[in-house]
């Protein structure tokens, strides 16, 4: 099945826009080179949230949407001081769609905010630590419709909290170490609406945790390094049902280990490394595979590949750091025997694994970093005849490219590269305003994974490959969800999530992207399967760049409880292969 329907019924949508790589938002008037912006953060692809900083209001929670452009949400501290956000974490709660943060407020410290963005919407949920302390709140992440965090109440110490927006709804999970001791739950990770999560006692040291988000349902999953030594879990990612992370045990030293978060599912995919390794540094995953770096005191490691076994795990032969995986492969900084710090990809071969362009030749290196997916490739930012400018990269030579220069004179140095309705903004300098708000307003193609899928199975919905939505192409749908019931695809263009209250024996809370609850959702296709591909034929009529639509499966099952499963999200932006 082919659904060129869809785009067909949504064609009133389409509006190309000319390409624009420059100036966004101005805070603060004057050229010069201040820190103005951090924490760039996208809110379910739709809105952008960052902490803004004038010399008038000091840093404060600012936001920018296509209709409002940037604007301040609220002035906690009047007047020069600052709240100072950070730990920007976007969930779509029973109340909506909502920002998580950390502000600063006098006389009460650093505590929980939710905002819907408005002013009047922005409140400080709980004081955890009454007094000006604050309750140090870090590790923020979603997780259903909730976040998990770490914090300190002054009497417990460092423990994993919990909160669904409200101050009812907000408390500590657990004391893991009762009293003023610190479980310090580090690394938390969320898997489907669970978290998983590092944690210290005495008895195990630091050790793989697992909760729901209650006392009865958070604890340690297994003793990977017997003894008060602790494995140190870290560097989680997921592939399919399973949770990937770094660990270390006495027998194996440190290696990729995975989960499905019971002790009998804890294991290592293998002795990869050897004992005399430091083990792996970085870990991703791209399409159906692993990439992950051996640790070396340089910081650049050698490259490998694996399909979660040790038989499927090999070294790739080059070194590298910052994996970014993109369209089904990894993208990052390799160093050849001839080229210095370049970009290079991998599609998991050996043969697939290439310097992309030798950008600053003679073994200098052009340094790459803050690497974004980005149409067939990536959009990343370099060295070259430009010093600190803007580039893309479809993995050869002829599509490695510059696209453009936001400051000649090579100062530019963009910075927290994030992609948000279809765009790509960062933290930039520039001549005429200093460093500011910056953006690409068609950078090309983009698919953005928007969490809310319903227990106990956790659906799944992604593209193949992870392939990203070029004009012209065909990109294929893949569903994944609990065996024996039908599921159905749906689509619908762009919107804010629509929160699903729980219903016993129905369906488990969630996120509606699709306005299954509004009537607004597109039926796609239907299959009796746990797994089923659809493919997404998309026009070559560059009139459709721009164009967003959402996806969600479900899954019904009349003897199942939940009868309903629903999958997470999926957004594609369309647009052409590279920036432009």
């Amino acid at each position: 099945m082919r659904l060129l329907l869809t785009v067909s019924c949504l064609s009133a949508m389409a509006a190309s826009a000319a390409a624009q790589c420059g100036l966004v938002a101005d805070l603060e008037p004057g050229s010069a080179n201040i820190n103005h912006i951090a924490y760039l953060t996208s809110a379910f692809a739709d809105v952008l949230y960052f902490q803004g900083r004038t010399s008038a209001h000091g840093s404060e929670l600012w936001r920018w949407t296509p209709a409002g452009g940037a604007q301040r949400v609220v002035d906690l501290v009047p007047g020069q001081g600052s709240s100072q956000p950070y730990d920007l974490v976007p969930c779509c709660t029973a109340a909506g769609p909502r920002l998580f943060y950390s502000a600063f407020d006098i006389g009460h410290g650093h505590e929980l905010y939710v905002t819907d963005g408005s002013a009047a919407g922005t409140m400080r949920i709980a004081e955890i630590r009454p007094g000006s302390n604050g309750s140090v709140i870090e590790h923020m992440v979603a997780a259903g419709q909730r976040v998990f965090f770490s914090a300190n109440d002054g009497t417990h110490g460092d423990e994993l909290y919990v909160s669904d927006g409200t101050a009812a709804g907000s408390h500590m999970v657990v004391d893991i170490i009762p009293g003023v001791g610190n479980g310090r739950p580090q690394a938390i990770f969320a898997f489907g609406d669970r978290v998983l999560f590092s944690a210290i006692t005495a008895a195990h040291g630091k050790e793989l945790w697992i909760s729901d988000g209650t006392a009865a349902g958070t604890q340690m999953i297994a003793d990977l390094y017997p003894g008060t030594t602790g494995s140190e879990p870290r560097a989680f990612v997921r592939l399919g049902d399973l949770a990937y992370f770094i660990a270390t045990s006495p027998t194996i030293g440190s290696e990729v280990w995975r989960t499905d978060g019971t002790a009998a599912g804890t294991v290592p995919i293998g002795d990869v490394f050897g004992g005399s390794s430091w083990g792996p540094g970085e870990l991703v995953v791209a399409g159906d595979r692993l990439f992950f770096t051996e640790l070396k005191g340089s910081g650049v490691g050698m490259v490998y590949v694996s399909d979660g076994t040790l038989a499927g795990s090999m070294a790739l032969g080059v070194e590298a750091r910052d994996l970014r995986p993109a369209g089904g492969r990894i993208f990052f900084v390799g160093n050849g025997q001839l080229a210095g710090a370049e970009p290079w990809v991998s599609d998991g071969t050996v043969a697939g694994t290439r310097l992309c362009l030798d950008i600053q030749p003679g073994g200098f290196g052009s340094n790459p970093s803050e690497f974004v997916a980005c149409g067939d490739g990536v959009l990343f930012v370099c060295k070259g005849t430009v010093n600190g400018e803007l580039w893309s990269s479809d993995g050869t030579a002829a599509g490695t490219t510059h696209v453009c220069t936001l400051d000649p004179g090579g100062n530019a140095s963009p910075k927290g590269l994030v992609t948000c309705r279809g765009r790509v903004f960062m933290n930039a300098y520039s001549p005429s305003v200093g460093r500011e708000l910056h953006g690409i307003a068609m950078p090309g193609a983009t698919q953005t994974q928007l969490g809310g899928s319903t227990g106990p199975d956790h659906p799944r919905l992604a593209t193949v490959d992870d392939a990203q939505p070029v004009l012209g192409s065909t990109v294929d749908l893949v569903a994944h969800g609990p065996s024996g019931s039908l599921a159905v695809l749906f689509a619908d263009r762009a919107a804010p999530p629509i929160p699903v209250l729980a219903s016993p024996g129905l369906i488990g809370s969630g996120a509606d992207h699709v306005g299954l609850q509004t009537g607004s959702a597109i039926f796609l296709a239907s299959a009796v399967a746990s797994s089923f591909v659809v493919p997404f034929a998309l026009p070559s009529d560059p009139s459709f760049e721009g164009v967003m639509l959402d996806f969600q499966a479900l899954w019904f099952d009349g003897a199942a409880n939940p009868m309903l499963q629903a999958s997470d999200g999926m957004r594609l932006t369309l647009g052409a292969a590279r920036p432009h």
